[in-house]
C-alpha cells in the first residue's frame, strides 16, 4: 500500500511538472530551441524588484491555462538588470514587457505592463503550436536580405499562417509581415510575370485583413490582360477571395468556376 502511495505521488509530481511554464534564460538557446521545434518565442522582460512583474507571475504565468498554453511556444525570461544586451536590442525601458518573436527575430507582438491576465491569454491562445518552416525561412531571409526567393517564400508563409489566426492583433502582425516581405520580393524582381504573381499574392493580405473593396480597386488598376494562363487563374482565385470577403456570392461562384487548380479550389472550399 505504501509503495502504491509513493508511486501515485511520484506520478502526480511528474504530471504537475509538465504543466509548469518552463522558462529558458538564455536567448541563443531559446532561438535554437524555437527553430528546432517550429515554435514562436514569448519573451518576458522582468526583475525581482518589479511589483507588476510579481503580480504577473501570480495572475498570468502561474495560472492553470497559461501552464497548458505554454507548450505551444518557447518561453524566454530575460532579466532587466542583467540581460542588458537584449534590453538594449529590444529597446526595453520599462517592465514587465512581453514580446513575441520568430527565431529570425521578427517581432509579432509587443506589450508593456500588466493590467490583467486575460489580455495576454487572448493572444497566447491564438499562437499556433507549430509554425512549420517559418523560423527557418525567417533566419534564412535575415542572412540573405536581398534574395528574391527568400523574401517571397517568407512573405507567403506569414500569410499562410496569419490568415487563419483568431486573435486580430496577432493576425494583423502576421499579415503586415507578409506584406513587407512580398513588397521586398516584388521590388527585387526583374521578371514582369513574377512581379505580377507577387502583386496578386500581396493583394490577398488586404482581403484577409477584411479590406475586400480595397483589394478589388487594386486589381482594377492592374493590366486587364494577364500575361499567361497561370497568372489568369491566380487572378481568378484572388478575385474569388475578394468577392467572398464582401459577401458577393454570384461573382464568387463566377470566378471559382474558372479555376482548375486543386490548391486554389481547396482554399476556396475552406
Amino acid at each position: 500500500m505504501k509503495k502504491i502511495s509513493v508511486l501515485l505521488f511520484s506520478l502526480f509530481l511528474s504530471a504537475n511538472s509538465l504543466t509548469q511554464v518552463l522558462w529558458i534564460r538564455n536567448y541563443d538557446v531559446a532561438i535554437a530551441t524555437a527553430n528546432k521545434s517550429n515554435k514562436l518565442i514569448v519573451m518576458d522582460f522582468w526583475a525581482t524588484w518589479c511589483n507588476p512583474c510579481l503580480r504577473m507571475d501570480e495572475k498570468l504565468w502561474n495560472c492553470e491555462e497559461m501552464k497548458k498554453l505554454s507548450g505551444n511556444f518557447i518561453c524566454l525570461r530575460l532579466n532587466f538588470d542583467y540581460d542588458l544586451k537584449f534590453v538594449s536590442k529590444y529597446g526595453v525601458r520599462a517592465i514587465p514587457r512581453v514580446i513575441i518573436i520568430t527565431a529570425g527575430g521578427e517581432i509579432l507582438y509587443d506589450n508593456l505592463g500588466f493590467m490583467d491576465a486575460e489580455s495576454y491569454l487572448t493572444v497566447f491562445r491564438a499562437i499556433p503550436g507549430d509554425i512549420g518552416g517559418l523560423n527557418k525561412m525567417s533566419i534564412f531571409q535575415a542572412e540573405n536580405k536581398k534574395d528574391l526567393q527568400a523574401n517571397y517564400t517568407l512573405g507567403e508563409e506569414f500569410q499562410r499562417i496569419g490568415k487563419n489566426l483568431a486573435n486580430a492583433e496577432l493576425k494583423s502582425s502576421f499579415l503586415n509581415c507578409s506584406a513587407k516581405y512580398l513588397s521586398k520580393a516584388q521590388n527585387l524582381s526583374t521578371d514582369p510575370v513574377l512581379a505580377e504573381e507577387i502583386e496578386l499574392h500581396s493583394i490577398l493580405n488586404d482581403i484577409y485583413s477584411g479590406h475586400g473593396q480595397k483589394a478589388l480597386k487594386t486589381i482594377e488598376k492592374m493590366n486587364p490582360v494577364p500575361v499567361n494562363e497561370d497568372i489568369a487563374e491566380l487572378r481568378h482565385f484572388v478575385l474569388a477571395e475578394c468577392y467572398r470577403s464582401i459577401g458577393d456570392q454570384e461573382n464568387f461562384q463566377k470566378h471559382k468556376q474558372l479555376i482548375k487548380k486543386q490548391e486554389f479550389l481547396g482554399q476556396l472550399n475552406e
